[in-house]
């Protein structure tokens, strides 16, 4: 039992290669993970400083009165468009004018505020007119809120008068 044999001490010393082997492969990825590392970090600084000077440059830019009124302008864009949408008075009075002649109705006062419009229609029976005055305005009730270029959406109409001379206020919101 004392004596080993030449097998084993041959298998032995393959095994101490092997893990000597296994060893140094271990230690050199390891040094390659760390040097990996330390070159990531050094990469990650230089740009965090990158970062730090064009956030510098971007809020020295920012105190330039300028830009401040034009972050004004774009922050409230949607609200200066609206804003410029609801004040073309005189667009909504020729719209409301071409009534006249597409639906042969009279327009009576206005009224604009806050995006809604409010005036007094009318439609009179003439002598040479090939609708009468009902005929008139159910036309217009009907085909005015699918027409493609109304500027506003017809409200509910819920009283009319009269005979051969037929009124009624007539609201309309801006669209």
């Amino acid at each position: 039992m004392g004596t080993t044999s030449p097998l084993y001490q041959s298998k032995g010393i393959s095994l101490l290669h092997i893990s000597i082997g296994f060893l140094v492969l271990i230690l050199v990825i390891t040094g390659g993970m760390y040097g990996y590392t330390l070159k990531v970090e050094s990469e990650n600084e230089s740009i965090k400083a990158e970062i730090l000077t064009h956030d510098t440059s971007i809020m020295n830019i920012k105190k330039d009165p300028r830009l401040q009124i034009y972050d004004v302008l774009s922050l409230n864009e949607s609200a200066f468009a609206d804003f410029y949408k609801r004040s073309q008075i005189s667009t909504f009075v020729r719209h409301l004018n071409s009534f006249r002649d597409t639906y042969k109705l009279s327009i009576e006062g206005f009224k604009y505020q806050n995006g809604q419009i409010g005036t007094t229609i009318s439609a009179e029976t003439t002598a040479d007119d090939v609708q009468l005055a009902y005929e008139k305005v159910t036309s217009f009730m009907q085909t005015y809120k699918n027409e493609k270029t109304a500027l506003f959406a017809l409200q509910f109409i819920d009283a009319l008068s009269g005979h051969d001379l037929i009124e009624f206020e007539a609201s309309f919101v801006l669209q």
